[in-house]
């Protein structure tokens, strides 16, 4: 079987966030089909919806399988969600887009980016050899590896 667990497990770092990415736009075209949907005025717009969310929730299996904290990548999912649903109903509904919402978009943004960026795993890591080498850095940064007083001489194979 071409997809197994192992598989889904061990693909680049960078290929999550790509999934997590595509994911995004089916549950943007999932939303504009609700919307056109009108409460099943247009029963195909409705089944064009379901069809969406299930490829995005499908998708979100994948990216959130191993390499994404969920806590980070359900809020990147959220705040590109909602940003861009906001952009597709001012361009596409004629929806009202005040400065009061930019600035909520702002912030929840500005949230987002803080949860990536204090996650506990890297952004790009893009092999497994590099998760060791960033982990015994932080294990240093952090003070968890205890020194035995003698000095460390960092090597150029020891850097990510």
């Amino acid at each position: 079987m071409f997809w197994s667990a192992d598989t889904i497990q061990n693909l680049p770092h960078y290929v999550y966030w790509c999934v997590l990415a595509v994911a995004v736009a089916f549950e943007l075209m999932g939303t504009t089909f609700i919307r056109e949907a009108k409460g099943f005025a247009h029963p195909a717009a409705a089944l064009k919806a379901c069809l969406c969310y299930s490829v995005c929730t499908v998708l979100c299996v994948v990216a959130f399988a191993a390499h994404i904290d969920l806590s980070v990548g359900y809020t990147v999912w959220c705040v590109l969600g909602i940003s861009a649903t906001a952009l597709i109903g001012k361009y596409r509904f004629g929806e009202q887009f005040t400065w009061l919402k930019v600035f909520a978009l702002l912030l929840c943004a500005l949230g987002s980016m803080i949860l990536v960026f204090q996650s506990e795993k890297p952004l790009f890591v893009t092999s497994k050899a590099a998760d060791g080498r960033v982990e015994a850095i932080r294990a240093v940064s952090n003070g968890s590896l205890r020194s035995t007083g003698e000095p460390c001489l960092a090597t150029q194979d020891a850097l990510p």
